[in-house]
């Protein structure tokens, strides 16, 4: 092989290989700067994998208005046999929580802080939206999911719904719930339902 052809040979592997390692190096800190910057991103595409690999359906952004008060569900699946509430909560630093306080504490760059426990605030809005809608409490599942970088102190779910699970665990908690021994939603009844969620609550009139 001639000379010049092995230099371009070894130049361009050269090149490969230092892309490859910039690109190892900082996929994570990149991936983490946009998911920063707009966390909603990371939430949408995890929930968006389940509902595609299952068929399930998805409303994103339900918002619901009762006067001045207000309840938003970030996405809501219609599965087989649930329904699931997803609540974001994307924290930079770490939380420690007891699942029924009604306020955590917050560790990150601003130092300690304080937010309302999400899980009462989830409990509450299933709550309402089965008086609402006339949905069986016991068909809905509330899940609060927090990003997997978040530390968490460590905490037990109360084994019901509302649950606070990290999000790379929320294929697992969905598929748990889904393969428990009940019937099935009837589906033509569960397509109406979200159907009428969705005319109902996202036209621009309802907003």
């Amino acid at each position: 092989m001639p000379f010049s052809v092995r230099l371009t040979v070894f130049i361009v592997v050269a090149i490969l290989s230092l892309a490859g390692f910039l690109l190892l190096f900082f996929y994570e800190p990149v991936k983490r700067a946009i998911y920063r910057a707009s966390p909603a991103r990371l939430f949408y595409s995890k929930v968006n994998a389940v509902v595609l690999d299952h068929d399930y359906y998805l409303i994103n952004e339900l918002k619901i208005r009762e006067g001045s008060y207000e309840m938003r569900i970030d996405h809501l699946i219609g599965g087989d046999k649930y329904i699931y509430l997803l609540f974001d909560l994307y924290v930079e630093g770490g939380i420690s929580l007891q699942p029924d306080d009604a306020k955590w504490v917050v560790y990150g760059k601003a130092g300690k802080t304080y937010i309302d426990n999400p899980l009462i605030a989830a409990e509450g809005i299933l709550g309402k939206l089965s008086a609402k809608t006339g949905i069986d409490a016991s068909l809905m599942v509330a899940i609060v999911a927090v990003n997997d970088d978040c530390f968490l102190t460590p905490y037990r779910n109360r084994g019901s719904s509302p649950l606070l699970v990290p999000l790379g665990r929320l294929r697992e908690t969905i598929g748990n719930y889904e393969s428990r021994e009940v019937p099935c939603l009837q589906k033509d009844e569960l397509w109406q339902t979200i159907h009428d969620l969705y005319d109902f609550y996202k036209k621009p009139s309802a907003a």
